[in-house]
């Protein structure tokens, strides 16, 4: 459980930014997953600076996603709506 979040601008064209305290220094797999519910895109990245994790938008359609954030090397997932 996190406890703090953050996930900015919304809604975003280029790039979205999470923050959040248990992402700091980890490398995360992020799943978009669309509103219909089909898996759109899979990165891999690692969040810094407390936290911070940027993903490149700028290729997806306008539209709802759906994050999944998954640690490397771990089976714990979070789902952010």
């Amino acid at each position: 459980t996190y406890t703090t979040l953050f996930v900015y601008p919304n809604p975003a064209s280029e790039q979205l930014t999470i923050a959040a305290d248990l992402l700091e220094g980890k490398v995360i797999s992020v799943d978009w997953v669309s509103s219909t519910g089909v898996l759109v895109k899979t990165e891999v990245a690692r969040a810094v600076n407390s936290g911070v994790l940027s993903l490149s938008c700028s290729d997806l359609l306008s539209g709802t996603y759906l994050l999944k954030l998954k640690e490397s090397g771990t089976n714990e997932v979070w789902t952010i709506p």
